[in-house]
């Protein structure tokens, strides 16, 4: 039926394909990003897209529905436009919509390889001149209400603010509100199905009251949980830290501790500091003038704070004075307060080079210095790329590319770590120099998806996720296991900062269960148990503790004596590995990989700064907390569900415990890594109250 099916109007009819929603609801003049894996859906997207055609989104009831019928779904729903598509994996993509109009169904045909509706817009009811004078109280209150919840609710969105607060027109306040708040998903129906707008904002008052209240009530829950929990810890703080009532000052909101930070720059007080480490000149580049002829003479390995970073920001500065560079290409996602990156690629695009820079605006904690340096970029002349709708852009990539004697020549440089001059002399991160040739196609490959130009059909050397790399790691943890089985050495060592992907664990442990010696040094969340018998038993664990913020991903893997080893900005995390843009890159020379080795055995040897997770450690079935953030997370987590049983318990309504239930994710979220979204929050809220 699928490839039968034309759009077409008849009598204010339209014919389009059709994706059901579960606690979604799209407004027109919104873009929303959300994926889907549905047979139907995906048949749907796929034919709007080949055939140029908008698609009808509508929300079904039932949440728990796979298949859902014409009668399980609402009248009401948004016709949108598909802005991008992004295939995640065989059966799962990630669409970008925009709604353009309100519109209802008059026929629903479930029964082909897609949903195929039929619609008639639905324009909202405009303000009868009877309704004029309520309309305008209503509007001011709700500004009133929204500027109260923000006040509550600091977290929102500033762009969300700035349009709130400099738009007075009742009809998109109607629909951006419901859209970009916390609402719930039957909240968020209600809107769309109300069809005057004089209803919409009496229904859109209504619910932000209850917003409103909803957090004083939080706010109130919280502060008595505070006072009763402040003297009892401090109490134990001063126990443990032997200080008096005269040292302590109580402040009235959340300590900010990167103040410490600039406590330890002050001067004096050595022996209270480790001794200062000046970084050393990297081996055999002597005063990195000249750098593009040092990287000619072969690949170039920084490990940094104990190399400077000096190379690094050299790259880019001649590279932008340099008149035979034709092109930089980069991607920030943290620089430095005052970055010499940031000045030089300023700098290229005034000198009439081409520069293109993706600056990741949702790297966490630098949306705004993020953003004051993307349009200083831009005002100098630089094509600044916003990231990825629905992805982070975490790699660590930077492209040049020159004019030589013999042709076109690409440079590359490729790091576990941020373009960032500061956190280099305090992070521990690896990077590489290359002119590789298959490494240049490929970094070309990268920038050209990043700007929407193409999808490399293959990779020669990088392994780019989200859809590739998860692949990757899975086939080379599955190589070693196989040379295991067929009686080979077979062994696996691998650095990063955090180990939680079920489907990675499980292939770690499939390997070490076919005899695979695997040694991970895990700086933070590491959820494998090594040392378990007939699981883990060859699987060990450590954390490296030092000086230094343990930062590199390294993975060597022996290959029956042809060692592997590559290294990137992904950990094995499902945040990275399936909602991130992250590179891994192999080091191939032989004598860099000697180098890499040698680290790896030192970091592994090093018994005095390490602590194991094996062997005299019993874990059984409980879970080893050694962090006492992650704790005290946990504890957050455990008082923030009470509080919903409770609740349940007494048969409250769903709205009374839902901050609670927010509450508890957000804690737990600090631990895994993971930011929970709105989509998901909704979607965990329609789910929950549907069936709690």
């Amino acid at each position: 039926m699928s490839e039968k099916v034309t759009v077409k109007v008849e009598r204010n009819i339209l014919h389009l394909p059709a994706i059901a929603l579960r606690g979604l609801v799209v407004f027109p003049n919104n873009l929303l990003h959300f994926e889907v894996g549905r047979d139907k859906s995906i048949a749907a997207v796929e034919w709007a897209v080949r055939n140029k055609s908008e698609v009808f989104l509508i929300a079904q009831k039932d949440m728990k529905a796979e298949d859902p019928k014409a009668e399980e779904m609402y009248q009401y729903g948004v016709v949108a436009e598909i802005k991008q598509v992004m295939r995640v994996s065989d059966d799962l993509v990630r669409i970008l919509v925009e709604g353009k109009f309100r519109a209802k169904r008059t026929e629903l045909d479930t029964e082909g390889s897609f949903l195929l509706a039929s619609v008639r817009p639905a324009p909202v009811r405009p303000i009868k001149a009877e309704e004029e004078t309520e309309a305008e109280a209503l509007l001011r209150n709700v500004k009133t209400s929204f500027d109260a919840v923000l006040s509550m609710n600091p977290r929102i969105s500033k762009d969300v603010v700035f349009a709130v607060t400099s738009n007075n027109d009742p009809a998109f306040l109607c629909e951006y509100i419901p859209a970009n708040l916390l609402f719930r998903f039957e909240d968020k129906q209600a809107v769309m199905e109300e069809s005057t707008l004089i209803g919409r904002l009496r229904l859109l008052v209504e619910r932000l009251h209850r917003e409103r209240r909803m957090l004083e009530i939080d706010k109130e829950i919280a502060q008595k949980v505070d006072e009763a929990m402040d003297k009892k810890l401090l109490k134990e703080l001063k126990k443990h830290l032997g200080v008096d009532d005269e040292v302590v000052y109580k402040i009235n909101g959340p300590l900010d501790l990167t103040f410490l930070m600039k406590v330890n720059g002050i001067d004096g007080f050595d022996h209270l500091k480790y001794p200062k480490y000046k970084p050393q000149p990297v081996p055999g580049m002597g005063d990195y003038s000249h750098i593009f002829d040092r990287i000619k003479k072969g690949d170039i390995l920084l490990f940094h704070p104990y190399y400077e970073f000096t190379p690094v920001i050299e790259f880019i500065k001649q590279a932008a004075n340099d008149p035979d560079v034709l092109a930089i290409k980069q991607t920030l996602y943290r620089v430095s307060g005052n970055s010499p990156i940031i000045a030089a690629l300023a700098q290229a695009a005034e000198n009439g080079k081409q520069v293109t820079v993706l600056v990741e605006l949702k790297a966490r904690f630098d949306e705004e210095n993020n953003i004051a340096w993307a349009k200083k970029l831009e005002q100098a002349g630089c094509h600044v790329i916003y990231g990825l709708v629905g992805l982070k852009t975490h790699s660590k990539i930077a492209l040049v590319v020159r004019r030589e004697e013999d042709g076109i020549r690409r440079y590359v440089h490729l790091g576990t770590g941020n373009y960032n001059d500061q956190t280099a002399k305090l992070y521990t991160d690896m990077g590489l120099l290359t002119c590789s040739d298959a490494i240049g196609e490929d970094a070309t490959a990268v920038f050209n998806m990043l700007s929407g130009y193409s999808e490399p059909k293959k990779w020669n050397k990088l392994a780019v996720a989200p859809i590739w790399l998860k692949d990757k790691f899975l086939m080379l943890i599955g190589r070693e296991a196989e040379n295991a089985r067929q009686g080979k050495k077979a062994r696996i060592v691998a650095k990063m900062n955090s180990l939680c992907d079920p489907v990675i664990m499980n292939a770690l442990y499939d390997a070490s269960k076919a005899g695979v010696k695997i040694e991970l040094i895990v700086r933070g969340i590491c959820c494998i148990k090594a040392g378990v018998p007939g699981l883990s038993d060859n699987i060990s664990v450590r954390s490296i503790v030092g000086n230094y913020l343990e930062h590199s991903r390294i993975f060597y893997f022996y290959n029956d004596g042809f060692e592997d080893i590559y290294m990137g900005s992904a950990d094995w995390m499902p945040r990275n590995l399936d909602k991130r843009v992250e590179i891994t890159f192999p080091v191939e020379d032989p004598e860099l990989k000697k180098k890499i080795k040698n680290i790896l055995k030192i970091q592994l040897e090093d018994t005095l700064k390490n602590m194991f997770l094996e062997g005299s450690l019993s874990f059984n079935d409980e879970v080893c907390i050694t962090n006492m953030r992650h704790k005290a997370a946990l504890m957050d987590a455990k008082e923030s569900l009470k509080q919903v049983t409770e609740s349940i318990a007494q048969d409250m309504p769903e709205d009374f415990f839902s901050i609670d239930l927010m509450s508890a994710y957000e804690s737990l979220g600090t631990i895994i890594g993971e930011a929970v979204d709105d989509d998901l929050v909704n979607e965990i809220f329609s789910k929950f109250c549907m069936g709690k």
